[in-house]
């Protein structure tokens, strides 16, 4: 019996031996590897260690983006450290926070965390815009061209966006009627359903514009694909080369 007794006690000890030692060794428990912030929001990236830290207390603490250093004394950064829990947090987040984060404790290094940031458009978007194309009005609801890309909207109707480097828009046309002192377009930007912006065009104002035609468009857009009319044109055009070579043709 007693032997059996020492047989238990060794194979105790020898457990112990092996999985002690897995689980003292310092490692980073598993934090976020992918997080989305808000552009304008706070973030913050935690990490924490698996065994308590003091036989590190000499370690130099450095976090990592890109590869790069990051610059603790950058007035939108703070750094954390209480024992095991390391934290950065970032305020106010800006386009150029994203990218891949680590942390660095002596010769130990942690997983990678990639901070995607959710753009904003500045404040002067959503704009909504006019142009007259003879009998027809293009309304245009133009946002700076952010990343992810919103929805549009005009009066509650979804439409097919368009962009460039610089802008993403959409357009609604209508017919030029005597009642257009009556309309007006609201324009509503939503950014994964929870961000709203709204501009709203008047009727009076469209009545300006119209009256002022022949100080030209208001659109501000340089079009890389124009959204409207784009086909029928081409094609009058090109119907118009054909009848122009078979009349000369006749001659």
């Amino acid at each position: 019996m007693q032997g059996i007794i020492s047989k238990c006690l060794a194979f105790s000890f020898l457990l112990t031996c092996i999985y002690g030692n897995t689980l003292t060794e310092d490692t980073f428990l598993s934090g976020p590897t992918n997080i989305n912030g808000t552009e304008g929001k706070t973030i913050t990236i935690p990490y924490v260690l698996n065994t308590n830290i003091k036989k590190r207390e000499n370690y130099k603490v450095t976090w990592l983006k890109d590869g790069q250093i990051v610059d603790k004394n950058d007035g939108h950064i703070r750094t954390n450290e209480d024992n095991r829990k390391f934290s950065l947090t970032i305020y106010p987040l800006q386009r150029s926070d994203e990218g891949k984060y680590k942390l660095k404790l002596g010769e130990l290094i942690s997983q990678e965390t990639v901070l995607n940031i959710i753009e904003i458009p500045s404040s002067k978007y959503p704009r909504l815009e006019l142009e007259k194309l003879n009998d027809q009005l293009n309304v245009y609801c133009i946002s700076e061209n952010t990343s992810p890309h919103p929805k549009f909207s005009i009066n509650e109707e979804e439409l097919r966006f368009y962009e460039n480097p610089t802008y993403i828009w959409v357009n609604k046309t209508v017919l030029i009627t005597d009642d257009m002192p009556k309309e007006s377009y609201t324009c509503v930007l939503e950014l994964r359903d929870y961000y709203k912006l709204f501009a709203i065009i008047t009727g009076i104002e469209i009545t300006t514009y119209l009256r002022n035609i022949t100080y030209g468009s208001t659109c501000p857009i340089e079009k890389t694909e124009s959204p409207v009319m784009n086909f029928p044109f081409k094609f009058l055009l090109l119907v118009f080369v054909l009848l122009l070579v078979f009349k000369m043709l006749a001659i």
